[in-house]
């Protein structure tokens, strides 16, 4: 019969390929999983004219033929 240690060990290799049997179908489970991803890949690059412009110092107030009078 099986000892404790290697019952152990064929339960957590059992779940082990079950998780990562289910984060496959997670990550590669159709369109709306591809469309998140490139959403979420895209993230970085959503707002990258206005952080440069606050990096340089160019704000809203010191766009060229705007003096901030109103």
């Amino acid at each position: 019969m099986l000892d404790t240690a290697t019952l152990i060990h064929i339960i957590v290799t059992v779940a082990a390929f079950a998780s990562f049997i289910l984060i496959l179908i997670w990550a590669f489970g159709g369109r709306a999983a591809k469309k998140s991803f490139e959403e979420a890949a895209n993230l970085p690059f959503a707002d990258d004219d206005n952080d440069n412009a606050a990096r340089s110092g160019l704000g809203r107030l010191s766009t060229p033929g705007h003096n901030g009078a109103k």
